[in-house]
This record gives C-alpha cells, structure tokens and sequence, in this order.
C-alpha cells in the first residue's frame, strides 16, 4: 500500500521517460478542450522523450525538474527555471 503523500525529488536522467509521460499526458489533457483535433494527434511522445531526455541530461545553474512519487509511481513533475 503506498501513502497518500507523495515523496518529492530532484528528477535525474534515470526519470527522463516517466517525466516525458507526465508532461505528454499533461498536455493531451490540460490543452484538449482548446486546441485543435490536428494539433492534439500531431504530437509524438518520442519528442517529449528526446526532449526531457536532453533536458534532464544538461541541466544548468538555476534550473532544476522535481518529480513526486507515490511508491513507484511517478504523479507529478514540476520544473523552474530563472527568466
């Protein structure tokens, strides 16, 4: 059985693919309702992974992606970034 609070951590390269899947999840769920059938279905969640991958994998001063588990399961991601 897992807690309902989440643990939450810096994500490294290792959690590039479960983060790709939230951001990719996020996006088909949080944009449906406003953008277009075509735009919704033109992504890849290949892109998403290459994306994070190299992200995760080149992190500079400043910059930092945490990911929130329950027990195995990654539930959320959140990254910052200086402007």
């Amino acid at each position: 059985m897992t807690s309902d609070i989440p643990t939450i951590q810096r994500a490294t390269l290792d959690d590039y693919e479960s983060v790709a899947r939230l951001h990719f999840l996020s996006h088909t769920v949080s944009f449906a309702p406003f953008v277009s059938v075509r735009w919704l279905n033109s992504r890849r969640l290949d892109d998403y992974l290459s994306r994070w991958q190299e992200t995760l994998g080149s992190a500079a001063d400043g910059e930092s992606t945490l990911i929130a588990r329950n027990g195995d399961e990654a539930v959320g991601i959140v990254r910052v970034a200086r402007s």
